[in-house]
């Protein structure tokens, strides 16, 4: 303030803020999952001139150990071909841990290969043995799977267990992706969860809307810069606007006067889908309420 703009952290934690020069108060807003650490400050005001840096907040978790999230779960249903789909997940909790991650298909879609080799296949489940998840960082697996024809519909999900040190399950995440299976693809969209009802995707007041904007460099060079610019519709409330991950490390800019929310990439070396397909994908998930 008083730009009236607000930013979000990257996986990293590092936040940004482009502004004009003058007294400026950058403040913490409080969010789910995160709690001002005890004798931290909640906000910093300072005359600003040139770039300037060091304005930091303790957080910690709010969740339990052992806690752990399906981010997100996502991937193309482009008809009869093989189909690169990702699990992203995280260990929100404050200490490592070792987990299991299932993916399962329906049973017209069939598992061609993954990024790291399963533990084991059951049926329509593939599934992974994970060790010393870190915690409070994302992590991604992939898998390819082949799409049956136009038309159909078919699903996919992801599960997470964590372990604690004897082996149990404490908590479970699960993520689930339905669709309808298409021969037209746009790598560049943007879908909604839930869809809502009947023709005009009505929705509950007060409910969560997730939106995965995806985006994919096909061209013939690496990508250096990708920005999103996105224009959150009125009927949102921008005060619950969230952004609950990312492919790539991103810097996130709301302008509060012309509901403008900026995503920029900056040096993604995002790679053509040419040279390495299954790195050429990218994305940003958000959340609004109504």
């Amino acid at each position: 303030m008083p730009d009236s703009t607000f930013a979000f952290s990257d996986a990293n934690g590092n936040y940004t803020f482009g502004s004009s020069s003058g007294t400026k108060t950058i403040s913490w807003v409080t969010s789910s999952g995160f709690l001002l650490q005890t004798n931290n400050v909640a906000s910093y005001t300072q005359n600003i001139a040139i770039t300037t840096s060091g304005f930091n907040f303790g957080l910690k978790s709010a969740n339990p150990n052992y806690s752990c999230d399906i981010i997100n779960l996502y991937g193309a249903g482009r008809c009869n071909v093989s189909n690169i789909w990702n699990v992203h997940y995280r260990n929100t909790g404050s200490t490592p841990y070792n987990g299991w991650i299932y993916v399962t298909k329906s049973a017209n879609v069939s598992y061609v290969s993954s990024g790291i080799a399963p533990t084991f296949i059951s049926n329509d489940t593939i599934a992974w043995y994970l060790t010393n998840i870190p915690p409070c960082q994302s992590q991604y697996l992939y898998v390819y799977l082949l799409m049956p024809s136009a038309g159909q519909s078919a699903h996919v999900k992801a599960t997470m267990h964590s372990l604690d040190g004897a082996g149990n399950v404490v908590y479970t995440d699960e993520f689930t992706r339905p669709f309808v299976v298409s021969c037209a693809w746009d790598p560049n969209d943007k879908g909604a969860t839930p869809v809502g009802i009947d023709a005009p995707h009505y929705t509950l007041k007060n409910e969560a809307i997730e939106y995965l904007v995806r985006f994919q460099n096909t061209g013939n060079d690496t990508a250096f810069t990708v920005l999103i610019r996105d224009t959150i519709d009125t009927n949102f409330d921008l005060a619950t606007l969230n952004v609950i991950a990312s492919s790539h490390l991103m810097k996130t800019e709301v302008d509060l006067e012309t509901r403008v929310a900026k995503f920029i990439f900056n040096n993604i070396l995002l790679p053509d889908s040419n040279v390495n397909e299954p790195l050429s994908h990218g994305y940003v998930v958000l959340q609004h309420k109504t």
